[in-house]
């Protein structure tokens, strides 16, 4: 399925924030 994913990292490399976006997110209605 689909999976988008962004990271916005820090100077030392680490993750600062996370955003995923997985293909049961933008299908739940059809699902339940």
């Amino acid at each position: 399925g689909t999976l988008i994913h962004h990271y916005k990292l820090d100077e030392k490399g680490l993750i600062e924030k996370a955003n995923l976006v997985v293909a049961t997110t933008n299908n739940s209605a059809p699902i339940t």
